[in-house]
């Protein structure tokens, strides 16, 4: 079944197999208020859930908000503001800029402009711009094609092989709107659409041309670039609220990538093993989280691994048996940590002020606060014993126990 003229943004969506990786809202929250600058509503949606992606890179693609430009352009018998949102490859080996009327960025598929530097006659250089005769969604389905055709390795064919498609994929194996021979006949036909095969898992995108009708055929593909982007966006960007079985969906297929490769650094693949490890630890699956972490232990301990990567990893592996309830493998790591940092010279108040930390902030947590405010005074005694490179632990221990504090009277102040 091949389903017919797919909008741009889903076929991104399929492409990628539903991961995303773009620009914070935040970015366009900042740009509104400050700059009055407002993205239409699919261009907005575009970078934020591709923008980082390959389909935003080689043969043109949108800029972030912040690199936005305003421009003022004579029109008529005034002038108009313009947003110049990027750049596009022309297929003649020339960029050009992507502009879209400020007062028409309301609309939800606006025109869409091209423009160039050209010489003025005061010998420097001004903006020209002209009706590019495409609209935004046109135009990310020109990049869709661009850019993944080359980032897919895809392979291009001309009328004989459309000739084939258009008997291999007759109106009742067609999904959509029209069928393929409707698609690709008479005077209204698209200059660029794109149709997908789910069986087979291939685009077919195709360009009509004056000379030539061309079909662009690939197969989604995300890179291990863009593997460890959608990675970072799900674990670091979204910390507060990590889906880590997907984080740690997405480490699985990193892992495998880098474990294939013969040029993977043994640190970075050590890091990968830690992570899923510490994904796993969180969804409380014990028994995974400890075969990754034993994984990842050798390259922590290897002579390339800093003492500063040691320290931290056991450490890190002394509060994950701490958490899985075994104390004396919990101690056991904890001892190893103390030796690295002895190793690499560093005073041992800190790290074993964060463990008393820690456990302050777990039975803070679970509503015992006389108890924790007796670790976090612990705690606060071993930071102060190097209070310049404590300061920052400092504050936020004693932050944390003022909170505990304030909770157990306001406790004891109920009970009477």
């Amino acid at each position: 079944m091949l389903i017919t003229d797919i909008e741009p943004l889903r076929a991104m969506e399929i492409f990628y197999d539903g991961e995303e990786s773009g620009v914070w809202e935040g970015e366009f929250i900042k740009n509104e208020k400050n700059r009055e600058l407002f993205f239409p509503p699919e261009l907005r949606e575009y970078l934020q859930r591709f923008g980082f992606l390959g389909v935003n890179r080689g043969g043109g693609g949108f800029w972030f908000p912040d690199d936005v430009r305003t421009v003022s352009i004579p029109f008529e018998a005034a002038s108009r503001d313009m947003l110049i949102l990027g750049t596009l490859n022309g297929g003649d080996d020339k960029d050009y800029f992507i502009g879209i009327f400020a007062d028409e960025c309301g609309m939800d598929n606006p025109p869409v402009s091209f423009g160039e530097a050209v010489e003025a006659g005061d010998g420097g250089q001004a903006l020209s711009f002209w009706n590019s005769g495409m609209l935004l969604k046109d135009v990310l389905t020109y990049l869709f094609i661009e850019n993944l055709f080359f980032h897919a390795k895809g392979t291009a064919y001309g009328n004989t092989e459309i000739k084939t498609l258009l008997k291999k994929y007759p109106a009742e194996l067609c999904e959509g709107e029209k069928s393929l021979e409707q698609l690709l006949s008479g005077s209204q036909r698209p200059c660029l659409c794109i149709c997908y095969d789910g069986e087979e898992k291939r685009f077919y995108c195709f360009e009509m041309r004056e000379e030539e009708d061309v079909v662009s055929v690939f197969s989604p593909f995300i890179s291990t670039e863009e593997l460890e982007s959608c990675f970072s966006r799900e674990f670091y960007e979204n910390s507060m609220n990590c889906d880590y079985a997907h984080a740690l969906s997405l480490l699985e297929k990193i892992i495998g990538r880098m474990e294939a490769q013969e040029e993977t650094e043994p640190l970075d693949l050590g890091e990968k093993y830690r992570l899923a490890g510490r994904c796993c630890w969180a969804l409380k699956r014990w028994d995974e989280a400890e075969e990754w972490l034993k994984k990842a232990e050798p390259v922590f301990t290897s002579e390339s691994s800093p003492a500063e990567a040691t320290m931290s990893f056991y450490q890190g592996l002394g509060n994950f048996y701490s958490d899985m309830g075994d104390g004396d493998k919990s101690r056991a790591a904890y001892e190893k940590a103390e030796k690295a940092a002895e190793a690499s010279g560093k005073d041992l108040c800190k790290l074993k002020g964060d463990r008393l930390l820690r456990k302050g902030a777990e039975l803070s947590e679970s509503g015992l606060l006389e108890e924790a405010i007796e670790y976090f005074e612990k705690a606060l005694s071993e930071y102060r014993k190097n209070p310049k490179e404590c300061k920052y632990d400092i504050a936020r221990c004693g932050q944390l126990k003022g909170d505990a504090k304030r909770k157990l009277k306001t406790k004891n102040g109920m009970r009477q």
